[in-house]
């Protein structure tokens, strides 16, 4: 499409394919979510902190006629959980409720409060799981919007069950919401009514007070995703800051070295990575990749490569690659990331995990902080 002018016939058929390609690959990614085996990384979360971040998200892509609001009580324990599949789960809940409002002036309220562990509201199934003394944390996600009937409420959770428009929805929202919170070993409530609006609420046991919400987390690597929609989100990690002799070069004498075992991609890769005025050698070879950094350790700015590759994956060769010039910045990217590849990535010393996606500006702008 770049090679067209704006004004070609083709550009038209282009975006359409390019959207539907968008919609096919996050619909692929939330199949493998949904039916994802691991366990998450959990590390005790304040719930507040997590919303406030998630309501940021929300907040800037809500139409102006849509009142966001957050109570949160003082002094909430925290939970046990993955901080970003959380987030992941009340940002959903919160676009789920912009639909809701279809297109009206509305109000999305979140609150967040804390239950005795013999709370009458507590589900029965989360009860027994409570520490005395502490009880769970629920929040709540409300909407006065539409409402749902008894009979769509009774299928909300059902894989591929939508209620919006042909090409709107994926009908995995709820379903990925559901099982990551039964992961972290919550439940979840929902009421509603049509024409009154629908109030989710989640409830997570609560751990003691006093450790960090993000005291374990793998804060030197970030990860570039999308929300369930398929917009790019920011994660909360932050990356690694250090800096290059990159950084005081033009675009145009910065070095990519980039490396992925489909050919495809290679060629791809390059003419994007070249357009914006950056210097490519491109491999579809493991052993050349580590072959050019040994010939030349101080000859590139930045090793872009793919993760799943046979033999060699890109781990092995981002390790390889850093015990020749440990100060190269690195970039490993995959279309599944999981939390095992998080850990693996920020122990072998890569800068980036970022999603394989067909959006040009984000992929660019990762390259873009990685040389400067």
């Amino acid at each position: 499409r770049q090679d067209l002018p704006p004004d070609a016939p083709a550009c038209e058929s282009l975006h359409e394919i390019s959207t539907a390609a968008r919609r096919g690959r996050e619909l692929v990614r939330q199949i493998l979510a949904f039916s994802r085996q691991q366990p998450m990384a959990r590390c005790p979360v304040h719930l507040p902190e997590v919303l406030a971040e998630s309501c940021s998200l929300l907040r800037a892509a809500l139409p102006s006629q849509v009142e966001l609001l957050q109570r949160c009580e003082p002094g909430i324990n925290p939970v046990m959980a993955d901080a970003t599949q959380l987030g992941q789960v009340l940002l959903n809940l919160g676009t789920n409720a912009v639909h809701a409002l279809e297109g009206r002036p509305g109000r999305i309220e979140y609150r967040v409060d804390q239950l005795a562990a013999g709370d009458a509201r507590l589900p029965a199934e989360l009860a027994s799981a409570c520490t005395a003394g502490l009880g769970a944390v629920r929040v709540q996600v409300q909407d006065n919007g539409c409402g749902m009937s008894p009979t769509t409420q009774g299928r909300i959770f059902e894989p591929f069950f939508t209620t919006k428009a042909v090409g709107s929805g994926t009908g995995l929202g709820l379903p990925v919401a559901l099982g990551i919170v039964q992961a972290l070993g919550g439940a979840i409530a929902v009421e509603t009514a049509p024409g009154l609006g629908t109030t989710f609420s989640l409830f997570f046991p609560a751990v003691a007070a006093g450790v960090g919400a993000r005291d374990h987390a793998l804060a030197p690597v970030r990860v570039e995703g999308v929300t369930m929609d398929g917009q790019p989100v920011p994660q909360g990690a932050a990356h690694l800051e250090t800096r290059t002799m990159a950084e005081t070069l033009p675009p145009g004498q910065r070095h990519i070295l980039y490396l992925d075992d489909d050919e495809t991609l290679v060629f791809l890769v390059r003419r994007l990575l070249e357009r914006r005025g950056y210097r490519v050698t491109a491999f579809s070879d493991q052993r050349q990749v580590i072959d050019a950094v040994t010939q030349d350790p101080q000859g590139f700015d930045l090793l872009l490569t793919d993760y799943n590759m046979p033999g060699l994956s890109g781990l092995d060769v981002a390790k390889a690659v850093l015990a020749i010039n440990p100060a190269l910045p690195e970039a490993v990217a995959s279309g599944y990331i999981t939390d095992e590849l998080q850990a693996q990535a920020l122990a072998a010393g890569v800068r980036e995990v970022v999603f394989k996606t067909d959006a040009v500006e984000a992929f660019c702008e990762v390259v873009a902080k990685l040389v400067r």
